[in-house]
């Protein structure tokens, strides 16, 4: 996973955290299990207004955006290639 706003990267997390819940849902998907994240972020220096993109990084080095969060706490859900 990866957190950033425009062009700078802000942290970067693997996937690997515990998600029996997902796992339960998702029986069949090999490493459902284990496809929880967590990261902290510091927003020192950004501009106000900010916007923060969550990306996939996939196997094969391709993205996916998931999500955008604004600094107010705003969250807009989408799904796109990078």
């Amino acid at each position: 996973m990866k957190v950033s706003c425009g062009e700078r990267v802000l942290g970067q997390t693997p996937v690997h955290n515990a998600r029996p819940d997902v796992a339960k849902v998702h029986s069949k998907l090999p490493g459902a299990g284990k496809s929880g994240f967590a990261t902290t972020v510091s927003l020192m220096g950004m501009p106000s207004n900010s916007e923060l993109v969550i990306q996939a990084i996939l196997e094969d080095g391709s993205c996916i955006s998931l999500a955008k969060v604004s600094d107010d706490g705003t969250k807009k859900y989408s799904r796109s290639n990078c």
